[in-house]
């Protein structure tokens, strides 16, 4: 068995992660307390020695003796459930995303001034289409998940200093893995542990696509586990931001937000959207309830009582991740920045969603992953006359970087990531935008940009967009 474990399927372990027989340094493991408990002296029991030693002692005298011994006892049994109580809420309890005050930042002027006049930046790492457990009954299959985990290693070497990661989808190629698939979420799970960054997830097409049974036929073996059981493993980490839809409101299950707050102010400074595109045991489709899931998320329903739950945030900026790309993906020649090494295969029906964004004004990009051979981004086009003119300049269509040995295709590896910046010295004029802002720790109202490049597992940096969106074609570390 290697390093990082070869899953052996069977019925017992079914629902629950695997635990690989050879531990790495790479994973989180957790292991229960143990060593050899000496706390007993081993001599005669007390009442036994007072009966000796002291004959014409009573029956009470004698318990007398032993009671406080038994209190003690109570008292260590007491404590050590308190501090466990705390040590299992400590796990338990999830990180709150926020904003880095950025002093140092390029675009930083008022260096006397306290955080509230700061510039704030917050770095995601989109890892994409990793594909665990693909041809895991070779050789070759588990080689490949062996040189994915070692290729993320050293992506974090590069990129130590990341505030999210986004599992954007395609985590497990299932329709070669068959049996106890959610096995490969726990090994992920404990994998990225290690490294301290809290992660967010969403459902791609082959994360439970049936198991293709390799006779020529084209049979397939539908899987006892469903996309709930696997994010439901992926939850139990204690880093894992994930959330569940609910089931019978949304299509999916990976349709939810987070929100990221000001250091400052603690208000919600920006939402993250995930959208989960189906795919697998669901139609490859943004549906219509999503959609309504959506407006009602972004504060753009058309319900007035649903409405109003979304108002306050009806100008936080919001950014946005599904794992299936839209229409609007396709690349565009002179528009487009990064590398295209393949078309876009996309949504079978995609609701609006993109129009819904453009009406919303509040959305700069929405990423997504599927397609391994692109890792472009590019602006909306405005050719589309049913859209209208809210936030076009930087609604940006972006795909991640094929992240993992499994899956199709030899292109470079790698991740993509975007460096969020809330800037106080070049703050937007938009007055409801400033009703946002915590009027007791700050009056102003802070601007948005976003930049994004990819990073590869050889160290190299490219594809990289600046703050203004002007593209270069590699960007020196600081």
């Amino acid at each position: 068995m290697s390093s990082l474990g070869t899953p052996n399927d069977t019925e017992n372990d079914k629902m629950i992660p695997m635990e690989v027989d050879s531990k790495g340094e790479d994973f989180l493991d957790e292991h229960p307390n143990s060593g050899s408990d000496n706390n007993e002296d081993g001599g005669p029991s007390p009442l036994n020695h007072f009966s000796a030693s002291k004959p014409n002692r009573t029956a009470a005298s004698s318990c007398g003796m032993i009671f406080p011994k038994r209190n003690i006892l109570v008292m260590i049994i007491a404590v050590t459930s308190v501090f466990s109580a705390i040590a299992v809420f400590g796990r338990l309890r999830k990180p709150v995303l926020k904003f880095r005050l950025d002093n140092s930042s390029p675009y930083y002027s008022h260096a006397h001034y306290s955080g509230a006049t700061s510039n704030q930046t917050f770095k995601i790492m989109q890892i994409t289409d990793i594909h665990l457990g693909e041809a895991e009954y070779s050789d070759w299959g588990p080689k490949q998940d062996e040189k994915t985990f070692q290729l993320l290693k050293t992506i974090f070497e590069y990129e130590p200093d990341c505030d999210l990661i986004v599992l954007g989808g395609d985590q497990l190629t299932a329709n070669n893995c068959l049996g106890n698939c959610t096995k490969y979420y726990g090994i992920l799970g404990r994998f990225l542990s290690g490294f301290g960054v809290p992660w967010a997830t969403i459902l791609g097409n082959h994360d439970d696509m049936h198991f293709e049974v390799e006779d020529g036929t084209g049979a397939t073996i539908p899987h006892a586990y469903t996309r709930r059981d696997l994010l439901a493993v992926d939850q139990r980490f204690s880093l894992s931001l994930s959330k569940a839809s609910a089931p019978e409101t949304v299509t999916g299950v990976t349709n939810y937000v987070l929100e990221v707050q000001d250091p400052v102010t603690e208000r919600t400074a920006l939402e993250i959207f995930f959208l989960d595109s189906g795919g697998g045991s669901l139609r490859e489709a943004i549906n219509d309830d999503q959609i309504r899931w959506f407006k009602e998320q972004v504060g753009i329903a058309e319900d007035d009582e649903a409405r109003t739950t979304s108002t306050k945030k009806s100008k936080v900026p919001a950014i946005a991740f599904q794992h299936i790309p839209t229409l609007q993906h396709e690349y565009v020649d002179g528009t487009c920045s990064g590398y295209q090494g393949e078309g876009v295969a996309g949504l079978e029906y995609d609701g609006g969603i993109v129009d819904a964004m453009i009406e919303s004004g509040r959305f700069h990009f929405l990423a997504v992953g599927h397609n391994h051979g692109n890792d472009y981004c590019c602006p909306y086009n405005n050719d589309n006359d049913n859209n209208n003119d809210n936030n076009i300049n930087d609604l940006y269509f972006c795909f991640g970087r094929h992240s993992g040995y499994g899956g199709y295709g030899t292109w470079d590896r790698g991740v993509r990531l975007y460096e969020l910046l809330m800037t106080a010295d070049e703050a937007t004029a938009d007055e409801e935008y400033d009703d946002n802002i915590d009027n007791d720790a700050s009056d102003i109202a802070r601007g948005f940009k976003w930049r994004t490049w990819v990073r590869l597992e050889s160290g190299d940096k490219v594809d990289f967009l600046d703050y203004d969106h002007v593209t270069m074609e590699n960007e020196d570390d600081d």
